[in-house]
């Protein structure tokens, strides 16, 4: 389970902290909030943030450069059988 996120930068997002409850947990926000942007945080903390090796495909590590040219990364806590992990990345 997700407990929280906090992003330094990455797309729209600059030193945001997003906090999960147990359960299911609902974005119900507008369009261009960043809902699709959450996603690919959340991914490329498990995962990384690999470039793009087609040349018609923009990288997500391209797509979600902060805005600002600022810090690129975050961190995020998950807990697995009530152990508690946290994951850090800084994307160059």
């Amino acid at each position: 389970m997700i407990v929280s996120c906090h992003i330094a930068g990455y797309g729209k997002f600059k030193d945001k902290r997003i906090d999960f409850n147990d359960g299911l947990n609902v974005l119900n926000e507008d369009n261009g909030w960043g809902k699709s942007t959450l996603c690919s945080f959340i991914y490329s903390m498990f995962y990384g943030n690999p470039g793009s090796k087609k040349r018609t495909k923009l990288a997500d590590r391209k797509k979600y450069a902060p805005w600002d040219k600022g810090a690129y990364g975050g961190s995020m806590v998950f807990s697995v059988d009530n152990k508690r992990y946290r994951v850090e990345r800084t994307f160059a």
